[in-house]
């Protein structure tokens, strides 16, 4: 196996330097406005004036002592992230994010009062002012107050999202002792420039501050450029430009549950403790087959089924109206379909798979494509759809066929027909819309050469798709005429997602709708016996949320493997949980847009 680089922490990229200089640049804003705008004066002419900024910031609040400038408010701020980078530890983090929101209203806040009103900020007197609703009532006081506070919120919201940002980063010993030398140094000389310094000695510590600054650049970029180094030549082998080969190829299966939505937005109580206790169940199961899980959630696209699975192939959203279907037009004006999953993978000698067991051959071609487009579009070497299992060739997908079923049959393909590493993509069936939930009366499906033997098993099986539906469509009809008044009432009352929430409650579809997911799974838990014998990743996600309950846009995703090392990377972007379960934190959260991409950095970074 080969060797990790810095025991799973990440090495400092151009990315998070960015981060850190936008950073710099927002908490300059308000010193820029107040140097520029208001002093007409050099930036660092304001330093010499103040002895220490943090004091002054004490005293402002506590003392109610003149305000000091904006400016060196933000070499505080620097100082601080500077801090927070070189010292890891959690509670410095919290305390810093918090002080640094502190000190960036108090720039904002100095600004306002010197630019708008002329004179030093004081913020007992200005508290104060706010307090007498007399002058509030003026309407130039009030727009102004709003237009600053609109400023305020709009720049802090950036700031705050940057900061949190960066102080999640972690960042190598060698990096934390470049930035402790500029820190010190540029502290050292800050307490200088509190005396009247001739201008020859200002200019002898500044150029020590720009050698020094210079210093830990050029090493930042010599780290850089020997990390990148380090993981072509010893993690990849390669054979031409864009043309690579991983030195280690787990299989790899997207599995995507249809309508694996917002459990905890969509679910009653009582079906939500009934889907906690199958999620760990299936933990459970995972653990005793010493198989490794982490969860978070995915933000999906608004573009339906197909849509967010080229979201999760090409990691890029596409135009929602050729994505509903993938049709005649965007097939042929797909020139180069270079930049998907598949075609990378396909470089590394990866076998691509697409599974698809609701649809038939007709079906595609009455959706306006045939399988030779479909295979080109996804870069897909093999096709199997539910013609391939059944014998079935409806001219409409069948969601009515058990998904244990048909993972059984293409877990036999995997094993005995397919010996090179492969990567495929699946859609489960039953948890589509109607929900159909096999049990012992659907036993009758259970035997596929019955199936593929009798034709007229399969027009039973398409008549008792349309009844199914027929079921709920009724369901849901009666629901709205049974209260047909009440609901135009209800319907300009309460939001959309009350209306929603409140119709699908009454119906019996939640149940219905658990069961469906939680037999996808199990049917998924059940696949990786078949598959436990090679390494392999796993991700579990929805494609979008039930048509009847769309107020999220959040859906589950896990992450399983048989090699807890090719979690690591995961692990390692601070938006996953350790575990198989539904994560509590929705603020852990990545995108269909990332998953893609960082399925080959975890790769690659093996």
């Amino acid at each position: 196996m080969l060797k990790k680089l810095s025991q799973n922490k990440k090495k400092i990229t151009y990315n998070t330097w960015l981060d850190f200089i936008r950073l710099l640049i927002i908490f300059n804003l308000p010193s820029f406005f107040f140097s520029f705008f208001i002093n007409k004066k050099n930036l660092f002419d304001g330093i010499s004036h103040t002895k220490n900024s943090f004091i002054a910031v004490t005293n402002s609040i506590f003392f109610h002592r003149p305000f000091p400038d904006p400016f060196v408010i933000s070499i505080d701020l620097l100082c601080l992230t500077l801090l927070v980078i070189i010292i890891e530890k959690q509670w410095i983090k919290k305390i810093s994010y918090y002080l640094v929101s502190t000190l960036f209203f108090y720039q904002w806040y100095s600004f306002f009062v010197i630019f708008f009103f002329n004179r030093e900020p004081n913020f007992s007197t200005d508290f104060y002012f706010l307090t007498q609703i007399q002058y509030i009532i003026d309407f130039k006081i009030l727009i102004i107050i709003l237009a600053f506070l609109s400023l305020f919120f709009v720049f802090s919201k950036i700031l705050l999202n940057q900061s949190k940002k960066l102080f999640n980063s972690q960042f190598s010993n060698k990096f934390k002792r470049e930035l402790s030398s500029v820190l010190i140094i540029s502290i050292i000389g800050l307490s200088f420039l509190n005396y009247e310094l001739k201008p020859n000695q200002k200019e002898a510590y500044f150029t020590i501050i720009q050698a020094s600054t210079i210093n830990l650049i050029k090493n930042i970029e010599q780290s850089l450029t020997k990390t990148t180094t380090e993981k072509l030549t010893s993690r990849l082998q390669i054979k031409e430009k864009n043309n690579v080969i991983l030195s280690e190829r787990p299989n790899i299966y997207l599995m995507i549950i249809e309508s694996y939505g917002d459990m905890e937005n969509i679910l009653d109580k009582a079906n939500l403790s009934l889907f906690n206790k199958k999620i760990s169940s299936i933990k459970n199961r995972l653990i005793q087959q010493n198989i490794h899980s982490i969860s978070s959630y995915s933000k999906h696209e608004d573009s339906g089924t197909f849509g967010n699975i080229n979201t999760l192939m090409y990691g890029q959203k596409f135009n929602k109206n050729d994505l509903s279907k993938l049709n005649d037009n965007l097939i042929k004006n797909f020139k180069s379909p270079t930049n998907s999953l598949n075609y990378l993978l396909k470089q590394s000698n990866y076998t691509t798979i697409g599974f698809y067991p609701s649809l038939s051959e007709k079906s595609l071609t009455e959706m306006s494509y045939s399988k030779a487009d479909f295979k080109h579009f996804y870069q897909f070497d093999y096709v199997f759809t539910g013609t391939n299992i059944h014998h079935i060739n409806s001219e409409q997908s069948n969601w009515y066929y058990p998904d244990q079923l048909s993972l059984n049959w293409v877990g036999d393909q995997l094993n005995t027909n397919i010996n090179s590493p492969h990567v495929m993509t699946y859609i489960s069936s039953n948890s589509h819309f109607p929900f159909i939930i096999p049990t012992k009366e659907y036993s009758h499906l259970n035997n596929i050469e019955k199936i593929k033997s009798k034709k007229y098993i399969a027009l039973q099986i398409d008549e008792a798709l349309k009844i199914e539906k027929q079921k709920y469509n009724v369901m849901f009809l009666r629901e709205q005429f049974n209260q047909s008044f009440l609901w135009k009432i209800g319907r300009w009352c309460y939001r959309l997602w009350e209306k929603q929430k409140v119709l699908f409650q009454k119906l019996n579809y939640q149940t219905r709708y658990q069961k469906a997911i939680s037999y996808q799974l199990d049917s998924i838990t059940t696949f990786i016996n078949k598959i436990n014998n090679k390494p392999f990743i796993l991700i579990v996600t929805g494609d979008h949320q039930p048509h009847f309950a769309n107020q999220s846009n959040f859906t589950p995703l896990h992450i399983i493997s048989n090699n807890k090392d090719y979690l690591d990377y995961w692990q390692s972007t601070n938006q996953f949980e350790r575990g198989f379960h539904l994560n509590t934190n929705k603020k852990l959260a990545t995108s269909h847009k990332n998953i893609a991409n960082d399925l080959l950095k975890s790769l690659i970074s093996r």
